[in-house]
């Protein structure tokens, strides 16, 4: 299966990026976990937490959120010969998510150091996907930190997982299908890039 995949990702960097998991009548509140939570819940049997931020230096050297494991954009995102990038066709999601350990029964909880850019690309994948466990880490890294939370070097020992996906493509916006329904007033077309990319 081959995906055209011209990610919609703004809305989720608004998501994490402004609002607090605990906002009063904030919809969607399981998607962003504050960190106080996350130290609580750090022993839970199926919780998966992902490092995902910018460089794995990072991870190894400054010290990671115990029992994460880290994850590069560039292994979640693939590059296509005209430009940008797609999502990963199911079978490479599949192998992708079961080496980090992950079932379809897994909580998984995402964080980075990019205010949410690698970690929502995860969370796209994993939406489209059918996945229907995860979260953004409120403030990412820098908000663990804040809260004087503790870090680690020990890296965990991951046990690979089957995955089985169910790849919901009605998630996905194609270029084509952005030009067919550009008309559409119930369309809002939202441009994420830099103001130099625009």
């Amino acid at each position: 299966m081959k995906f055209k995949a011209w990610g919609l990702l703004a809305s989720l960097l608004l998501l994490c990026g402004t609002v607090s998991a605990n906002a009063a009548g904030y919809p969607n509140q399981q998607f962003l976990v504050e960190p106080g939570w996350l130290a609580k819940h750090l022993k839970d049997k199926n919780l998966r937490i992902v490092d995902m931020r910018t460089d794995s230096k990072g991870y190894d050297e400054d010290g990671h959120i115990e029992g994460a494991a880290y994850l590069s954009v560039s292994a979640i995102r693939m590059p296509v010969e005209t430009g940008g990038f797609r999502l990963p066709t199911q079978t490479e999601g599949e192998k992708i998510l079961g080496s980090l350990g992950i079932s379809r029964e897994t909580m998984v909880v995402i964080y980075d150091d990019a205010g949410g850019l690698n970690g929502s690309r995860l969370f796209f994948t994993l939406d489209v996907f059918g996945h229907q466990k995860m979260a953004l880490l409120n403030g990412g890294i820098q908000a663990w930190k804040a809260a004087d939370l503790p870090l680690t070097h020990e890296v965990p020992k991951t046990a690979p997982r089957s995955y089985r996906a169910k790849v919901n493509l009605e998630k996905v916006a194609s270029a084509e299908w952005i030009v067919h329904n550009l008309k559409n007033p119930q369309l809002l077309l939202v441009d994420a890039r830099s103001p130099k990319e625009f």
